[in-house]
């Protein structure tokens, strides 16, 4: 950034490059006073102001004049190597997308315009066409729980695949259910944590693959973010395929170890 290094996370579940202040004072980059923005993140919402970014440059490929979201408060969760932010959905949307979650790789393409793109694997693979709601900052696919359609959010800043309160009441669970439920804290962009319940499920169903009887933690979304936030605990063995210029998204299925 500006000629600086920074270490971001690629987050499709963030709609806006974030850092925070710390970053933002490290790479001295100049603030926009006359911009607030209101993050929402799980956990909650929080103040956030604006940064300019003269020069944003991935590899070999620059983006000029770029806004980025400055958070007051550092990113928890990480036990190591914290990120100075979040490479959001307006970074990534620019470009056709391969990522590697399990070697932590990745690669960036100019945009194809082409329905037909493909990734660049020989891998078995989910094709989801993404929806005109997609325009909002989110990776949003349609999946299956327990035989119900959801909304989903693909989240690569997400550790767990967690399930919203109202999608939990749709279908069928109580407040004596979750009151009962095991209790854990979870976090995001937002200040505080936030209380979830972890209940099991029959099956969910994404794509043409079905996993049986997931444990899925149960709070409130952010506005926007659909029915399910789809973590790396679902996400980390595969690789994605994202062209938001063809509007096309591929989920690559897990190899199975040779014996």
């Amino acid at each position: 950034m500006d000629g600086a290094p920074a270490n971001l996370l690629f987050d499709t579940g963030a709609s806006m490059t974030t850092l925070t202040a710390t970053a933002a004072e490290r790479l001295n980059l100049l603030h926009n006073g006359n911009m607030r923005i209101t993050s929402h993140g799980i956990g909650g919402k929080s103040e956030a102001i604006a940064a300019n970014v003269a020069s944003f440059r991935l590899a070999d490929m620059e983006l000029k004049q770029r806004t980025v979201m400055v958070i007051p408060f550092e990113l928890r969760g990480f036990k190591q190597n914290t990120p100075d932010g979040l490479l959001g959905f307006d970074v990534f949307s620019q470009y056709d997308v391969e990522i590697d979650l399990q070697s932590g790789r990745g690669t960036f393409y100019r945009p194809r315009n082409c329905p037909s793109a493909v990734p660049n694997w020989q891998l078995s693979s989910n094709r989801f066409v993404v929806p005109p709601t997609t325009q909002s900052g989110k990776l949003l696919i349609e999946v299956e729980l327990d035989g119900k359609r959801l909304i989903a959010t693909v989240d690569t800043g997400a550790a767990s695949t967690l399930l919203s309160t109202a999608a939990a009441t749709r279908l069928g669970i109580t407040d004596a259910q979750l009151a009962g439920a095991r209790s854990i804290a979870g976090y995001g962009i937002a200040p505080t944590d936030a209380q979830m319940r972890v209940l099991r499920f029959r099956e969910l169903r994404v794509g043409q693959e079905t996993a049986k009887t997931p444990e899925l933690a149960i709070t409130d979304l952010p506005p926007g973010a659909g029915d399910m936030l789809l973590g790396m605990n679902y996400l980390r063995s595969r690789k994605l395929w994202i062209s938001l210029s063809s509007r096309t998204f591929h989920l690559s299925v897990p190899q199975t170890p040779a014996r």
